[in-house]
């Protein structure tokens, strides 16, 4: 796999989006299955399509708008009271923050939106590549760990059809697992290549770190769908059994530098007798152990 020279640790790669994605707009009874049904549509990515120019177009007009008020305001300063045109100058500078925030907000949730579309797009390409039968979608099921006995109010002679926009999601996430490990040794290779390097080294150093965390939180995406495939009659979110824990690349890079065990805590569960799991062991547990503990949240 190639790796750009430009790399930079901000980058988003391959859409990975860091958010519930099934639209929390629906009603709690459904099933989180129910609900994945509209993630394997091209109009949802339509949506997303939609609302990204829609957030794009609304952050430039921000910037339009002030411009155009700080010149009309100048001119009419200047026009009839130029002794005030320091003021309004001091005015429009201080004005430049806010309306900077607000361009920065309107272009990053324009950016998730534009990640939410291409992931509903690879979706659908994982579902069309999914098995059509019962028979070979219950062997799909097999390689993933998972026996149609094993899945709760699912007979051995149901349909397991129904279970494809899960599945499809699990499918997605494997992917990105490895997407992300690989963008991580790629990052490490460049460090090993160019050790005198000591800025850039530090950049992809923390690009490393990254990746790798991404890589994380794709398992875990990918261990809540092996739950829920297991327990189909699930009606939450992944945000009902645990939490990731929010800190930055570099606090978590300066933690593990001083070794801080607090830097290594990384995802807890809501539910206090499910044990939660440390950076450290999500590198090694396996997605069925890690499903396991989230049945058990489920439960």
């Amino acid at each position: 796999m190639s790796y750009a020279p430009t790399f930079s640790p901000t980058t988003q790669t391959r859409n990975f989006p860091e958010v519930s994605q099934v639209n929390g707009s629906e009603t709690p009874k459904t099933t989180y299955l129910d609900r994945s049904v509209s993630l394997i549509d091209l109009k949802t990515a339509a949506n997303h399509d939609w609302k990204q120019t829609l957030w794009t177009t609304a952050s430039y007009v921000t910037l339009i708008a002030f411009y155009a008020l700080a010149v009309s305001t100048f001119v009419t300063v200047g026009l009839f009271a130029p002794i005030y045109l320091p003021i309004a100058a001091f005015t429009a500078f201080c004005s430049i923050s806010p309306a900077l925030q607000i361009f920065l907000k309107f272009q990053k949730i324009a950016e998730h939106e534009g990640r939410l579309a291409q992931q509903s797009r690879d979706f659908v390409e994982e579902h069309k590549k999914l098995p059509t039968t019962t028979s070979g979608l219950s062997t799909k099921l097999e390689t993933m760990g998972i026996e149609q006995h094993q899945i709760k109010g699912v007979a051995a002679t149901d349909d397991l059809t129904k279970l494809t926009p899960l599945i499809a999601q699990y499918e997605y996430w494997k992917k990105e697992i490895d997407n992300q490990n690989n963008l991580a040794e790629a990052a490490k290779k460049v460090i090993h290549n160019e050790p005198d390097n000591v800025g850039q080294s530090n950049e992809y150093r923390l690009g490393a770190i990254e990746h790798r965390e991404r890589a994380l939180k794709a398992k875990i995406h990918a261990a809540f769908i092996h739950a829920v495939i297991r327990n189909p009659q699930f009606t939450g979110e992944m945000s009902d059994l645990c939490t990731i824990k929010q800190i930055s690349f570099e606090e978590r890079a300066l933690g593990d530098h001083f070794r801080d065990p607090k830097a290594d805590e990384f995802l807890i569960f809501n539910k206090s007798g499910v044990s939660p799991v440390t950076m450290s062991e999500m590198n090694d547990i396996a997605d069925n152990s890690l499903a396991q503990r989230m049945s058990l949240a489920m439960a």
